[in-house]
């Protein structure tokens, strides 16, 4: 008997191994790559050309990748260095609000649940308060018909995205609100409200304090150093970097110098590597010529998220002496923003809305300024200037704007004759875009040319709010400026809006434009010291409702400037 059950239990063990033996080999053969990453690479691109779409390929941590526009969407394959699968990925299919990220968080489990192979994520953008939602699925190629097999995995991922914005459309019609706390929306309303703070102080800096670098384009000490202490004779010496628990380390090389970036002791390769660091910076300037000076910055992480990091440095500049006056104004604090977008990321921005701006001109949909600014041509470079510059402009990055705006503006120049509507609307937006930056610079000498520019448009069948939008940046330049043309500018055009009230009812925007140019011409009586035209003006416009507040305060400054000027 005892026999008879050792040969048993033999026999089940034997054939357990046996089992596990081979279902591991199978399994090991079901989940191995058929093809080597190359071979699998070429099958994609053969798939992908049957759609005509032109794939760019990335290497990756874990194999290589390729992005490619389809049918207006961004799209992306992995193909991973092991696993037989390739992922293909729909980016961004679908945004919303962050209000509503209940719903797309319930959405997604539902459809990740219900399908077998089209899974749903969402992402946060905090800056922007939205959510966006992907979609991602697999499927195994083959060198017979991965067209074939491509071209079903894509019908059903946007078979799944029109199933998706139908539900969405229900649930936001019967969505229950409910008190209940959501840790995630708190974190990315906290990461929004950081993002607006941070953009709000850099707004109001001003724009030679107003930095901005990434991982390319890098903040220079010596930059920082003679931009905030307005001296452009400033040669460092040596840096001293003081770091908590750490050893202190000090740099005297000229080139190392020349080439240390401020944000390198907090940040490296987008990522946050410390909270604080100390510098104290040893230089010699024309200022007190014989002398080497000493500053100290404070150099501290104030947090970011997805789309920037932000830091704050505080300088105090040491005097050498109790009779040193150039140091009266010793301490200085500027934040800085460090983008975390790439190059690539811009790029593949710009390639979808251009892309998307164009199918949807093709078919007379309305366009956003947006689109019509970069439809209008099919050069894919000059629409790229004049994407990254509008980018760089709307966040107010007015000298890396420039650049990219003057190349788009010297090519519209070259062909201005042969320009259709579109063409011109985009002319006078570069010309509007170039004076305002400069504008900004504070160099009006090269900001009213390209205004002045933009008075043509009125002319050429342009609509009225962008007409009056031109007219007030001109006339704001005149002013800030104190140009002498301003004063019977400003004047004549009051006299002609009024004139016409008399036998029309105004729209809201010419009576707007209206109130801004008696504004505008009162600043320019007080800045001409015409105090008593000034104050008739003003006491004039206590009876119109719109202009009363402004008065008000405008009365009551001009008597203060009275009083100190007849001390």
């Amino acid at each position: 008997m005892n026999i008879a059950l050792c040969i048993i239990s033999v026999v089940i063990i034997a054939a357990i191994i046996l089992y596990v033996f081979f279902f591991s080999k199978r399994k090991k053969q079901s989940t191995q790559m058929p093809f080597t990453q190359e071979e699998c690479k070429g099958i994609i691109e053969r798939a992908l050309a049957s759609l005509n779409c032109k794939p760019e390929w990335n290497e990756t941590e874990h194999g290589i990748s390729a992005s490619y526009i389809y049918q207006a969407g961004f799209f992306r394959i992995c193909i991973s260095k092991k696993s037989r699968y390739v992922s293909l990925a729909y980016m961004y299919m679908f945004e919303t609000s962050m209000t509503n990220l209940d719903t797309v968080r319930e959405l997604c489990n539902i459809f990740t649940k219900r399908s077998e192979n089209e899974k749903l994520v969402y992402s946060i953008n905090g800056e922007k308060n939205i959510v966006n939602v992907h979609i991602i699925a697999t499927f195994t190629p083959e060198v017979e018909d991965s067209s074939e097999l491509l071209q079903q995995e894509m019908r059903n991922i946007f078979g799944c995205r029109n199933m998706f914005y139908n539900e969405f459309g229900k649930m936001m019609n019967n969505v229950e609100y409910t008190n209940i706390r959501d840790m995630e929306k708190d974190s990315a309303e906290w990461s929004r409200k950081n993002f607006l703070v941070h953009e709000h102080e850099l707004l109001n800096m001003p724009s030679k304090l107003r930095f901005r670098e990434n991982g390319y384009d890098h903040l220079q000490l010596l930059t920082f150093m003679r931009n905030v202490l307005s001296n452009e004779t400033i040669k460092i010496i040596s840096v001293l970097l003081c770091i908590a628990d750490e050893k202190h380390s000090k740099i005297t090389d000229a080139k190392d110098i020349l080439n240390y970036h401020i944000s390198d002791a907090i940040i490296k390769n987008g990522v946050k590597i410390r909270n604080a660091v100390t510098l104290v910076v040893e230089y010699n300037d024309d200022v007190l010529p014989g002398f080497t000076r000493t500053a100290v910055l404070h150099v501290s992480y104030e947090g970011g998220g997805k789309k920037a990091m932000y830091y704050r440095v505080t300088l105090m500049q040491v005097p050498v002496s109790a009779e040193d006056v150039s140091a009266s104004e010793i301490v200085k604090s500027v934040t800085i923003a460090y983008d975390m977008s790439s190059k690539k990321q811009n790029y593949y921005e710009f390639l979808y809305l251009w892309k998307e701006a164009k199918e949807k001109k093709n078919e007379n949909q309305q366009l956003t300024l947006d689109e019509q600014l970069i439809s209008y041509t099919d050069e894919e470079n000059n629409a790229y200037k004049i994407f990254r510059g509008r980018q760089l402009f709307l966040q107010h990055r007015y000298y890396e704007a420039v650049p990219y705006l003057d190349e788009a503006y010297r090519f519209l120049c070259a062909r201005f004759s042969k320009l259709r509507e579109e063409g011109i609307t985009t002319f006078y937006e570069m010309c509007f875009m170039l004076g305002t930056s400069y504008c900004d610079m504070h160099d009006y000498e090269r900001a009213l040319p390209y205004l002045a520019t933009t008075l043509e448009a009125e002319n050429m069948g342009i609509n009225i709010v962008d007409a009056i939008r031109y007219k007030k940046e001109y006339v704001n330049c005149l002013v800030n400026s104190g140009d002498y043309r301003a004063m019977k500018y400003v004047f004549e055009l009051i006299n002609t809006i009024e004139n016409a009230r008399r036998f029309r009812d105004l729209s809201r925007h010419w009576n707007d434009f209206l109130n801004f140019l008696k504004r505008r011409y009162i600043q320019i009586l007080i800045n001409s010291e015409f105090y008593d035209d000034a104050e008739i003006e003003l006491k004039n416009m206590l009876s119109d409702p719109e202009n009363k507040d402004f008065a008000l305060d405008e009365l009551a400054s001009l008597q203060k400037n009275r009083k100190k000027y007849s001390k």
